[in-house]
């Protein structure tokens, strides 16, 4: 909350145990959680995670366990099934809804680009430091081409589309209900198809 009203609204459903939960982990149990128990949808979202607020140990000791659950081994064919089912599951939810062809969800779009990073990211963490310590989308693909994951080809057309797209995002936002023409994602969805069935 701040004085202007709420900020942005929290789901509290949305945490390790669910409602009946605690609302907050202490470090022991977000460790224990993430090493052991995370679904692949979590991991995913901690190979973006940050640390933004508190003192210089709890970010250190975060950064640890960050390093550490995205470090372990796995095999890539079992993320890409998972990550492609989830994909699917995804899709039948949004079918013949108006955000199915957003530029977050259209094949191509947002979703499958941030997706293609995070099955790197998670396929390869443990031999790459270097993908453990980039969060941000940019930062991962270099880290993918250069641990030779992904070719440097279909690295620019991923930052490409993404940058047409978070571009587009804004323009509808700032300028709603202007027509302008769409994003090309085609070869962007050619990749991520491309490379979740090269392990299936």
């Amino acid at each position: 909350m701040t004085p202007s009203g709420r900020l942005y609204p929290v789901d509290t459903r949305l945490r390790p145990n669910g409602r009946a939960g605690s609302l907050v982990s202490s470090l022991d149990a977000f460790a224990e959680y993430q090493l052991h128990h995370a679904w692949t949808w979590e991991l995913q979202g901690l190979t973006r995670a940050s640390c933004i607020a508190g003192d210089a140990a709890t970010a250190d000791q975060f950064g640890r366990i960050r390093r550490e659950a995205l470090m372990r081994p796995r095999q890539e064919e079992v993320v890409c099934a998972e990550l492609a089912d989830m994909r699917n599951r995804m899709l039948l939810e949004l079918a013949g809804e108006a955000g199915a062809n957003s530029p977050k969800h259209q094949p191509g779009g947002l979703v499958d680009i941030e997706w293609v990073v995070q099955l790197g990211v998670l396929a390869r963490a443990s031999t790459s430091l270097e993908l453990v310590q980039e969060t941000s989308i940019p930062g991962q693909l270099r880290a993918l081409v250069d641990i030779g994951w992904l070719a440097a080809a279909d690295a620019d057309i991923l930052r490409e589309t993404a940058r047409a797209l978070h571009e587009q995002r804004m323009l509808q936002t700032l300028v709603p209900g202007e027509e302008r023409a769409g994003v090309d994602t085609r070869a962007a969805a050619e990749i991520f198809t491309r490379l979740l069935r090269r392990n299936t």
